[in-house]
């Protein structure tokens, strides 16, 4: 372990170590895109399938919308 990424931990009176066992998490570098090529490599069907419904309720809902309002703003 690097000196800069050594844990700091306190000793109580008993000598007790509070925090010494603690393990900071790994940086998170995975983004939306890279899970996206991952998943496409990897083939999974069923999370490209939710994002395309996702994505097309969106859209009906967004039309919806526009319907809706094109309705209520009739002369």
């Amino acid at each position: 372990m690097e000196k800069k990424d050594e844990v700091k931990y306190y000793v109580t009176k008993a000598g007790i170590k509070i925090g010494s066992y603690y393990e900071k998490k790994p940086p998170k570098d995975l983004t939306y895109d890279m899970e996206l090529v991952q998943l496409a490599i990897l083939n999974d069907q069923s999370y490209m399938r939710k994002e395309k419904l996702k994505s097309l309720g969106v859209m009906l809902a967004v039309c919806g919308f526009i319907f809706l309002l094109m309705l209520v703003t009739k002369n």
